[in-house]
């Protein structure tokens, strides 16, 4: 027992400090609840006591609250090392805490055992011992810290030290979450201290799925650093991965580390929409290229119900793409925005009623892998697999027989001359114009257009062979009132031009 980390757990609500103390192992992973407080006085005298070597506390209590808390434990036993139990709206408070010497901090919606002896594992094993209760802290550790802004008075000294040159540059590497990491840290260092001998760099770790550099040299330039990563990047075979590089401009030391590193949370939703671009930078970042089309669900739900289907998700489209351009919405926005479409698409098909029970059992699946889209392309090509799904729920299956298409291509044979569209067809036929798209593009691997087109060109070739007809009066003739368009299209279908087709099958003929 004599060996083990003595704990004193502070909080003015009982059930809190019973979970803490009955939610661990703690003899078996080598520490000892040596006793408990509700208030800050209380605790004072349970030190006085028992000599602990760590504190939890709250921070709001009565009497005396955390703050003060702090304050005396830093001034009168500063080796005992503190860590602070907080909820979001409190974490002004546990900055303040920091410059008494806390060591770390715990949010309660995330209290847990794990979260506490993952805690208190920081403090105990990855800290050097040089006595009970005294601990040094890493360069790495002090640097998470201070981008967090929670760094103390005499650890920022302590950096300063590590980094004694004039501009530093921070580079933030990021990657798909439940990914594994997809470069080793010293890795990078490497390639960066070969181009460069007297730089100093560090790795540090301030978030999951986030790997943090700190260069600090007398003259360096952002730009030789993409070109590095660049580099690295074709080398080890990164292009393809799901990852990306945030690089800051040169800066000093100074109160602007954590400056830097909320600006590159700003960043990281430019490469959501520039999945491309593996590397930025703050000269990198394009402009909004148009003011946002506010969508309007009304109209978009209008056309749904007057089953002008094809104008609706035409709509649909139009305003996602101009989304797409959209650097400064909110990553979280966009994707919710997303959602929200795909949900009143389902409700709309069930008020058609369609059957849409697979659509239903799949929508929590599509929502799931929408918000847990790592870039743009992730979530256009998850909502067009819904789209895809749509369009099946939407075809008339039952109503709509062989016989009904037959008579359809049959009609395209014989008024392939006249001036023919989609929507035009499908009114005559009573079909849904969505349908007959989906219809096209599925049983003939092309459009509805460039079927037409391979009806108009066979009947132009016959009277290309079989007359002397001018090709201007044959274009009109098969349907084209523009003859420089038919031309164009009869030379993409048939690999030449109509004259030389002409003159062609006319050379055949006289050789036979």
């Amino acid at each position: 027992m004599n060996d083990m980390f003595k704990i004193l757990v502070v909080d003015d609500e009982m059930l809190i400090r019973q979970g803490i103390i009955h939610s661990v192992d703690w003899e078996g992973n080598g520490y000892q609840i040596a006793g408990e407080a509700s208030n800050g006085e209380e605790a004072i005298e349970q030190i006085e006591k028992i000599q602990p070597d760590i504190i939890i506390t709250d921070i709001v209590m009565p009497k005396m609250n955390g703050i003060t808390l702090t304050k005396y434990v830093n001034e009168y036993h500063p080796k005992i090392e503190m860590i602070v139990l907080s909820s979001f709206e409190e974490f002004d408070y546990v900055r303040q805490t920091f410059q008494n010497g806390v060591s770390d901090y715990i949010l309660k919606p995330k209290l847990n055992s794990k979260e506490l002896l993952q805690t208190l594992g920081k403090i105990v094993s990855d800290k050097q011992v040089v006595s009970r209760g005294t601990f040094s802290i890493s360069i790495e550790q002090i640097l998470t810290k201070s981008v967090q802004g929670i760094q103390t008075v005499n650890e920022m000294k302590e950096i300063k030290k590590m980094l004694p040159n004039n501009e530093c540059i921070l580079v933030e590497l990021f990657w798909k979450p439940s990914t594994a990491v997809p470069l080793s840290p010293s890795k990078f260092i490497k390639r960066i201290k070969a181009n460069h001998q007297d730089i100093k760099c560090y790795s540090f770790l301030p978030e999951e799925d986030t790997i943090c550099f700190i260069l600090n040299a007398d003259k360096m330039s952002p730009l030789d650093v993409k070109k590095i990563i660049h580099q690295m990047n074709e080398e080890e075979g990164l292009e393809n991965k799901k990852l990306n590089w945030i690089i800051t401009e040169s800066f000093i030391l100074k109160d602007q580390l954590r400056q830097m590193y909320q600006r590159n949370k700003k960043i990281r939703q430019y490469h959501f929409y520039l999945p491309e671009q593996k590397v930025l930078t703050i000269n990198d970042l394009p402009s909004i290229r148009n003011k946002e089309m506010k969508f309007d669900l009304n109209h978009f739900i209008y056309l749904f119900k007057k089953d002008h289907l094809e104008q609706a998700f035409t709509y649909l489209k139009q305003h996602i793409d101009q989304l797409s351009n959209q650097y400064d919405i909110e990553v979280f926005d966009f994707k919710s925005r997303i959602q929200n479409i795909v949900f009143n698409v389902i409700i709309l098909i069930g008020n058609r009623g369609l059957n849409n029970d697979e659509l239903e059992e799949k929508k929590y699946t599509y929502i799931r892998d929408l918000n847990e889209a790592f870039d743009i392309s992730e979530v256009m090509e998850t909502f067009n697999k819904f789209l895809e799904e749509v369009d099946e729920i939407l075809m008339p299956s039952v109503t709509r027989n062989t016989t009904d298409i037959s008579d359809l291509l049959d009609y395209m044979e014989a008024h392939y001359n006249e001036p023919l569209t989609l929507q035009q067809l499908a009114q005559h036929f009573h079909f849904n114009s969505s349908y007959l798209s989906s219809y096209f593009r599925k049983n003939h691997q092309e459009g509805f257009s460039e079927y037409l087109n391979h009806i108009r060109i066979h009947h132009a070739a016959r009277l290309l062979r079989e007359t002397r007809l001018s090709i201007a009066i044959i274009s009109k003739r098969v349907g084209y009132s523009d003859h420089s368009y038919f031309t164009k299209v009869f030379k993409k279908l048939m690999r030449m031009s109509p004259s030389n087709y002409r003159k062609e099958y006319s050379e055949t003929e006289r050789m036979q």
